[in-house]
């Protein structure tokens, strides 16, 4: 019999012997999203105190596993993100990820504002951004449906509450995959030139 690797995708009918194929099948191994979540869960716990010590809070984490990987940082103050502070959370957090080494292979790391259409990822952010118009894109189907874009009505207890097509609809906290605000972008006027 033959084995299967022990890591990675692997994909394409030459890469198995022809044995093997007739007799086993290609064996796909999907290491590398469980390895995705438990990397970007390290990543969290990791840098997450470093960042709220310097004075920021981190809003959400993006961790992408390729050749080369990803590690994006979206941090916010009170007094709003510069180019300055980003630059100083880069060096802080490069070095705690040169001692650390929670990052397997060579990465790019990106430490950025939160923008308009900022990530929503704690119970506080839900509450802060009580009116606001958001879109969510759920773990798990929810009445038929895995995306709702709508007026985000708060947050109470474990469930998000967002208004969609004139509909009340709670969420469970733990089954939002993605939430993000999703202000109306207004058409812009062109301007003739002479």
């Amino acid at each position: 019999m033959v084995r299967s690797p022990v890591w990675g995708f692997f994909f394409g009918r030459h890469w198995w012997p022809k044995k093997a194929r007739k007799d086993n099948g290609p064996k796909a191994h999907f290491l590398c999203g469980r390895e995705k979540l438990t990397t970007r869960q390290t990543l969290l716990e990791l840098i997450e105190p470093a960042v709220e010590g310097m004075g920021y809070e981190l809003v959400e984490l993006e961790y992408r596993a390729s050749r080369r990987g990803l590690v994006r940082l979206y941090i916010d103050s009170a007094d709003g993100i510069g180019l300055d502070d980003c630059e100083d959370v880069s060096r802080e957090v490069s070095a705690l990820l040169d001692v650390k080494d929670p990052v397997p292979g060579q990465y790019v790391l990106e430490v950025s504002s939160p923008g308009e259409n900022r990530y929503l990822r704690k119970p506080k952010h839900f509450a802060d951004f009580a009116g606001q118009r958001v879109k969510l894109e759920l773990m798990t189907l929810h009445e038929g449906r895995r995306r709702y874009t709508g007026n985000l009505l708060g947050i109470e207890q474990d469930e998000v509450l967002v208004e969609t097509d004139g509909e009340l609809v709670r969420l469970k906290l733990g089954v939002i995959s993605t939430a993000r605000l999703a202000p109306l972008v207004k058409p812009q006027q062109r301007v003739k030139r002479a």
